[in-house]
């Protein structure tokens, strides 16, 4: 005899294909044929993050990025291969840091221990933005967001020393340390490559590319904001200093994100003229006796 508990797993599998239906054959931009102002694609790892901005942002669907054990894979990455490349991996944080430590990152060399590790965005999710882009490429303008630490970074946010530290402690130029930060931070070589390649895809298809983080290093006004910026550059060297969106003191990010969007609004649009009424001057008639 069939439980209730199996009925109603299986009413909500039904339902969720339906709703994936749905959005696949009708997409955000649908509503009789009228285009919307904007469609949103976001991706994060914390799912209460996911169901704020579907509930706060309009025409926004969120995708979550599963934080499973991190598979690296080596070499450089090739869109055209069709090999399979050697990969390690890695299960635990300290693991993936004391493998960084021993190939020389100096990065690496300033921490004893690393919590997170995990595959963050994948070659997985490169399909689906592919898929949403086709799906709604009626729709402009089209956002693709992206959160930083466990989303498109591998792991839990990123220490930057002052620049003297650099200089005089490490003995290198703030270009070389950036270098090593990046390929700590966003996986290896492999990884960066395929990050790459993704951003290319998604900047010639006109969609518009931004970073919603609530790591305190992308704040505004302070020094590690501009080293923020130079590791997203190696990824996405066309980006736009605005386009790093901090949430950080902000109650979520559909508030930071729903501002920027306001401001927007505010410096795109048209100012409305101000029109004065014509005042008609009453014409005294006076009245022959």
């Amino acid at each position: 005899m069939v439980s209730m508990n199996m009925i109603f797993k299986k009413i909500i599998r039904h339902l969720y294909k339906y709703l994936d239906m749905c959005y696949r054959n009708v997409g955000i931009c649908s509503g009789g044929g009228h285009q919307q102002t904007h469609c949103v694609l976001f991706f994060d790892n914390e799912r209460d993050h996911c169901s704020d901005m579907n509930r706060n942002v309009k025409n926004s669907h969120s995708v979550l990025v599963e934080n499973s054990k991190y598979k690296m894979f080596d070499g450089n990455y090739d869109s055209d291969s069709t090999e399979i490349p050697t990969s390690l991996t890695f299960s635990n944080g300290l693991d993936y840091l004391q493998y960084q430590q021993k190939i020389g990152n100096l990065y690496a060399q300033l921490f004893e221990t690393e919590k997170h590790i995990c595959d963050g965005i994948t070659a997985f999710h490169t399909v689906v933005i592919r898929d949403w882009i086709k799906t709604n490429h009626n729709c402009t303008p089209r956002f693709i967001v992206f959160d930083w630490d466990r989303t498109l970074s591998v792991v839990e946010g990123i220490l930057v020393p002052p620049p003297d530290f650099i200089r005089n402690r490490m003995k290198i130029n703030e270009d070389t340390f950036v270098r090593h930060i990046t390929r700590y931070v966003l996986g290896g070589e492999w990884r960066i490559g395929m990050l790459q390649d993704m951003f290319k895809y998604i900047s010639d298809s006109g969609s518009k590319i931004l970073i919603l983080t609530n790591n305190p290093t992308a704040s505004p006004n302070i020094p590690s904001r501009d080293v923020f910026l130079q590791i997203i550059k190696n990824i996405i060297p066309t980006f736009d200093d605005a386009d790093l969106l901090c949430s950080y003191g902000y109650s979520s990010k559909s508030t930071k994100f729903n501002e920027y969007l306001s401001s927007l609004q505010l410096s795109g649009g048209k100012r409305r003229r101000k029109t004065k009424r014509r005042k008609t001057k009453r014409r005294n008639t006076k009245r022959r006796c």
